[in-house]
């Protein structure tokens, strides 16, 4: 399950949790928040934790909007596969840089 969300300043930690709350009766294999510009240094400190706290089988993170249009560019250039930007979606924990 994605969320995509903007915010003039970095985003909070209570609103990247919101994704889990409006989420779980999808019951994902990932909750990623998509984010610009940044997420809040709280945000950042507790994706781990968030991710940790949920079902082994379950991940939680926070992928900025820039890390995520890098991911498209290096698939476009052949840099990384689908496949790998798939897996890099689905396996990462908490906070993801590109």
């Amino acid at each position: 399950m994605a969320s995509v969300t903007a915010s003039k300043s970095n985003i909070s930690d209570k609103k990247c949790a919101e994704i889990i709350k409006s989420a779980a009766r999808f019951n994902p294999m990932a909750y990623i928040v998509f984010g610009r510009p940044n997420f809040h240094s709280l945000a950042i400190n507790n994706s781990l934790s968030i991710s940790s706290q949920l079902d082994k089988d379950k991940t939680y993170k926070l992928i900025r909007i820039s890390d995520l249009a890098e991911l498209y560019v290096q698939l476009i250039e052949d840099i990384k596969t689908k496949d790998e930007i798939i897996e890099l979606l689905i396996s990462s924990k908490g906070f993801v840089t590109i």
